[in-house]
């Protein structure tokens, strides 16, 4: 099997496609199947985390584990087109559907493109992931 054949392989299984393991090696204490649901888990992980930078207030908003779900669902629906992880969210806000929720994406998706000051970046600032969304942090119209 080539190069290609094996990214394409892996890149099978890391979207939940049934596929044989005969490419990949395991042991007897971690057998190639559960080498690959391990690399795919962090596949994932590594992309929603990317998304909980992007969109903290979404994040705030939602929780953790709810932010997790949608944007797993959101990594898997829409696959990153672009060498810089910083543009995985780019349709985020369409895939959220939810009003506010939605339109509040689209703000911190526009401010993310923006150069930040180094003062506003130490934890506690607007762009860490441990900011709550509050209602009367949020301005329409």
């Amino acid at each position: 099997m080539n190069l290609a054949e094996t990214q394409r392989l892996l890149w099978d299984l890391l979207h939940g496609r049934e596929r044989p393991l005969d490419a990949f090696v395991g042991s007897a204490d971690l057998p190639a199947a559960e080498r690959v649901a391990i690399y795919a888990r962090m596949f994932v992980d590594r992309q929603v985390d990317a998304l909980r930078e992007t969109f903290p207030k979404v994040l705030g908003a939602l929780g953790d584990e709810e932010f997790h779900r949608i944007a797993a669902r959101y990594v898997d629906a829409h696959p990153s087109e672009h060498p810089d992880i910083g543009q995985l969210g780019r349709k985020f806000a369409e895939f959220l559907e939810r009003g506010v929720l939605s339109d509040l994406a689209r703000l911190e998706e526009r401010s993310s493109k923006r150069p930040r000051p180094s003062h506003c970046l130490p934890n506690g600032s607007p762009r860490s992931p441990r900011t709550r969304l509050r209602s009367r942090d949020i301005r329409f119209g």
